[in-house]
């Protein structure tokens, strides 16, 4: 019997990087100086989707130093990189800098496992970093050595001295100084800095702030980094940059805030915490579940940990002024065949709906809410995540909102109003909530409602590994490699057979099968398991918008199989091609036939397309195949192959859109062959 993990193991393991070197990441690809292209596997970039937030928080761990372009440097880290750990250095800032020496972006370099230092050559002036993939905080920077580097003015909350950090910034060459508590870094132009006015700043007061408006939005999200399971919160900063432009008077960015200019900074340092809007509204967009974002939503939804946030603050909310009630009575005393709440401009009206449903059921309604969509996966269209943000505030609640969604226009279909309907009908307005000074009514506060449930193992079958490409769509699919020996807690297994109302597999992906776990009055819970597999000589990785991997083709050799996988979310490969080819894959036979072309695009999903009955149970293939992909943007394929023993990554780069990359299937084998431009 081969026991693979406990199943509260959240790390997913990476696979194992060649050693290289002075490898580089550039543009988050890495690379080494013989332009060899390695794959970037990079943690960071999935915490955000596990969490269910919009955007990842930094993967960088401060160190206190500036560098200088083209100066040579050698760094000792406080322990050697561990094989389980992608760790590096990062010369650079976020944002766009006035200063031609601050280049946009990082410089990145990987140390190799088991070393504890680097040496190289930096090519910008800029902030140096500890690359930290898996943001587990515990590697520090030990010495460092070379020419012209400066020790920034850090201010460490609970830690600096003010007027010994104030003499500092006077004095420092350096472009930026730092501002570190326990879960953000602040890193700021210094000559802007230098215009705050002293006499308003209370640097420890504004630091303790910085870390609550992160610990309540992760309340209201139903975060914590002391969880193992579904709820866990990985331990990355949330970090607040400086730099010269930006879209707004602030923004935010995967990996950053940005607060630009000399203007946000005098509002960060100067202003009462209490009077920060712009920091709760842009660090509330991280955070923001893409669940309840459709069409309008994006600057509505954002603001619902921002309300929270000023809750716990112990002032007014903004839905509460005057003037919004007033135009949220006048909506909602309309006839209801009139309202359409889509049709809403104001924001403000609009986020009353959503934060009226906090009030109504209790402080624990959209952690519960938030935690139940993280077992599930995210839909893509408007209408579909309407109607599932209905069906599910209603089952979260145990309350049938059709009477609540009705007064406000917000429209749903007959069979989601048929679905809600098993549930308790309301006997309170919620929907008058906020609306009058000083009016709340709560219909029940369901805090006690869920019980969180115990942890389970689940063991792999030591006679049966599944092929890559393997796909569980069934509880029979599950029982066949998996079984419980503790899953009487649950009665979700009866003779160790899966019941898949109970026990569901959502994907599987680097070798990790992922399981959410349901029972009725139980808070859903989520699990991965490292699982062994047959051997698999190469793949090939399909990349979409932003950094997400929405898929991977895989050889079954045994079968002789060729598999299209999904990443299993049905998420759009790039909505910003929206009905535009994406990918296109074109197969040809031994004797260079065409049998097979699929067109992938913007708007639709690989693990759609995986679900065909040409791909659902592998396409059959012989010897002498070929394939041709393209993608519509760079950097968007991988191609990986583990011929002979020796890993070998190779990023596919296009230098046109739609530039044709040939592989032929030979020994078992998917082989690089060429690329053409049609």
């Amino acid at each position: 019997m081969l026991k693979i993990s406990l199943l509260n193991l959240l790390l997913l393991s990476n696979p194992v990087l060649t050693s290289v070197n002075n490898v580089c990441i550039e543009n988050e690809n890495i690379y080494s100086s013989k332009n060899e292209y390695l794959t970037n596997n990079s943690k960071v970039l999935e915490n955000h989707i596990e969490e269910n937030l919009k955007m990842s928080h930094s993967y960088l761990v401060p160190t206190g130093y500036f560098l200088k372009s083209g100066e040579k440097y050698k760094i000792k880290l406080n322990k050697k990189v561990s094989e389980s750990d992608n760790i590096g250095i990062s010369i650079g800032q976020n944002g766009r800098y006035d200063n031609s020496n601050l280049v946009s972006g990082f410089q990145h370099f990987l140390i190799d496992k088991e070393s504890d230092e680097i040496e190289f050559v930096a090519d910008r002036d800029g902030v140096l970093y500890i690359y930290d993939n898996l943001g587990n905080r515990t590697y520090s920077l030990k010495t460092i050595s070379g020419n012209n580097f400066i020790k920034i003015p850090t201010y460490i909350l609970g830690k600096t001295n003010l007027n010994e950090f104030l003499w500092e910034v006077d004095q420092t060459e350096s472009k930026f100084i730092e501002f570190i508590s326990e879960n953000t870094i602040s890193t700021i132009q210094t000559r802007w800095f230098k215009e705050v006015d002293r006499n308003k700043i209370n640097l420890e007061k504004s630091l303790t702030y910085f870390d609550n408006f992160w610990k309540w939005s992760n309340q209201f999200y139903g975060l914590d980094q002391n969880s193992n399971g579904i709820n866990k919160k990985y331990n990355n900063y949330v970090h607040l940059a400086n730099p010269d432009t930006g879209p707004g008077a602030a923004f935010a960015a995967n990996q950053y805030l940005g607060f630009w200019g000399k203007s946000n900074v005098k509002y960060l340092f100067e202003r009462q915490v209490d009077n920060l809007w712009g920091l709760y509204h842009e660090l509330g967009h991280t955070y923001q579940t893409p669940d309840y974002i459709w069409s309008g939503m994006l600057e509505v939804t954002v603001n619902l940990s921002a309300l929270y946030i000023q809750e716990n603050l112990g002032i007014g909310l903004s839905i509460d002024n005057a003037s919004n009630q007033k135009r949220v009575k006048e909506y909602l005393s309309k006839p209801n065949e009139e309202k359409d709440f889509q049709s809403i401009r104001d924001l403000t009206q609009s986020l009353t709906m959503f934060y009226q449903l906090q009030t109504s059921f209790g402080p624990k309604f959209y952690p519960y809410l938030s935690q139940f969509y993280r077992a599930q996966f995210l839909v893509e269209k408007d209408f579909d995540k309407i109607n599932k943000y209905i069906y599910m505030t209603s089952f979260v609640s145990g309350y049938n909102l059709s009477k609540f969604f009705d007064e406000w226009g917000l429209k749903m279909t007959s069979e989601t109003r048929e679905a809600i309907s098993k549930f308790k009908p309301l006997d309170k307005k919620i929907w008058l909530n906020h609306t009058e000074p000083n009016i709340k009514i709560v219909q029940e506060d369901i805090s006690k409602k869920y019980e969180k449930q115990k942890e389970i193992e689940i063991y792999q079958r030591s006679n049966l590994t599944p092929e890559f490409g393997t796909t569980f769509l069934s509880a029979k699919d599950v029982e066949k490699y998996f079984y419980s020996p503790t899953s009487s807690n649950y009665n979700s297994l009866v003779n160790n057979k899966w019941n898949s109302k109970n026990i569901r597999v959502n994907k599987i992906n680097y070798g990790v099968v992922e399981f959410v776990l349901n029972k009725d009055g139980f808070l859903p819970e989520k699990y991965y398991i490292n699982t062994e597999f047959k051997d698999i000589k190469t793949k090939i990785e399909f990349y979409g918008i932003g950094t997400n991997k929405y898929g991977e083709m895989y050889l079954n050799t045994i079968d002789k199989k060729l598999f299209l996988l999904g990443n299993g979310s049905g998420k759009w490969v790039n909505d910003g091609y929206n009905n535009k080819k994406y990918y296109e894959i074109n197969i040809y036979d031994e004797k260079g036939k065409l049998f097979k072309n699929e067109v992938i695009k913007g708007n639709e999903s690989i693990t759609k397309y995986q679900s065909t009955n040409f791909w659902k149970n592998g396409m059959d293939y012989k010897e002498g195949y070929r394939i041709e992909l393209s993608v519509g943007e760079n950097h968007k394929m991988t191609y990986y192959s583990d011929v002979n023993k020796s890993m070998t990554f190779k990023q596919l780069s296009p230098k046109a859109q739609y530039e044709n990359y040939v592989f032929k299937i030979n020994n078992g084998d998917i082989l690089f062959d060429s690329y053409y431009i049609k």
